[in-house]
């Protein structure tokens, strides 16, 4: 609820590189409803660029509204541990004033929103998002929480919509939660074990989710002669870190094997990477990946870093894995 977007830190250095994503941050000493906001967001969305909005908690009810009257090139949403009906009474939220959010103690506040996975690290950043928001801004935010109600709206929406949700989440109740699943063959729905700042505390699961999610909105994507993007566009995210990818050297995979979080791959193409250790390039074939994903359980958005070479010879040191 800061609308600062200094949370975002962690997932930022984490995401894909293919994505680019954009903060979109609300001001922290003027005092605005949903109503309010919606300018800045569509000032902030390109005009003609595809796009994908994430929204996180407070974020939730006004990305869904946004998407109501947002253009063709808004590809799909994700709803991040948030809700579009208010988590909490109206009464409670009725009497939040400025005064209500100087005396919380930041320790009881912790505990909503971080549990048992609190950090120093996490305090801080926490702290830091904080700060700069004025009491007052915070219990108005509070207040338009109270009176929203966007499901319908939800349900109206014809892009894909992906919900990730925390299965330790103290703030969101799960009837809330399950409020968002719609029954739409595009949509997805996934629950990672974790608090209410899932994307603080877990940056990488969540963002291997969110890059799949956007490469799977990329798969659907033709244009106007109806041929399919190229392939580099088209495959998981990981193949984004290779210099080149040759389709005709490919394995079929078998998913039940894999070791994924969202969306397993049906096919391993041979990538051509860089090796960090001699810099020289060399070819991480698909059969090769076969027995990495497959057989010793690499995490299928996981690359080699070193070439066959340098990994034997590390390995021999005790400094590499397989």
């Amino acid at each position: 609820m800061d609308g600062t977007g200094v949370l975002f830190q962690p997932l930022l250095q984490v995401l894909p590189p293919f994505l680019q994503p954009t903060v979109v941050a609300f001001p922290s000493d003027i005092p605005l409803d949903y109503a309010d906001l919606l300018p800045i967001v569509h000032d902030a969305c390109p005009t003609s660029d595809d796009y994908v909005i994430l929204a996180e908690s407070f974020s939730g009810p006004l990305a869904v509204k946004f998407a109501e009257s947002a253009g063709p090139n808004l590809r799909g949403l994700i709803l991040c541990v948030t809700f579009v009906r208010s988590p909490v009474p109206r009464f409670l939220t009725a009497l939040a004033n400025s005064l209500v959010f100087r005396l919380i103690p930041r320790f009881l506040m912790r505990r909503i929103l971080l549990g048992k996975y609190s950090t120093p690290a996490l305090k801080k950043l926490l702290a830091s998002a904080l700060a700069p928001v004025d009491p007052g801004v915070l219990a108005a935010r509070a207040h338009t929480v109270g009176k929203v109600d966007e499901l319908s709206t939800l349900q109206r929406l014809a892009i894909p919509v992906f919900v990730l949700a925390a299965e330790n989440d103290r703030l969101i109740p799960k009837r809330r939660v399950a409020e968002l699943r719609r029954d739409r063959s595009l949509d997805r729905y996934t629950e990672l074990p974790g608090p209410h700042m899932l994307l603080e505390v877990f940056p990488k699961p969540c963002a291997d989710a969110i890059g799949e999610f956007v490469a799977s909105i990329i798969n659907r994507i033709r244009d106007e002669s109806g041929r399919t993007l190229p392939l580099e566009s088209r495959l998981p995210w990981r193949y984004s870190r290779a210099l080149a990818i040759d389709d005709s050297n490919y394995v079929v995979a078998i998913p039940e094997k894999q070791n994924y979080t969202v969306i397993a791959e049906s096919m391993y193409y041979s990538m051509k990477l860089s090796c960090e250790e001699c810099n020289e390039e060399f070819w991480f074939s698909a059969n090769e990946q076969r027995v990495w994903y497959e057989e010793w359980g690499f995490w299928i958005d996981s690359v080699p870093k070193q070439c066959t070479t340098c990994r034997k010879s590390l390995r021999d040191e005790g400094r590499a894995a397989p």
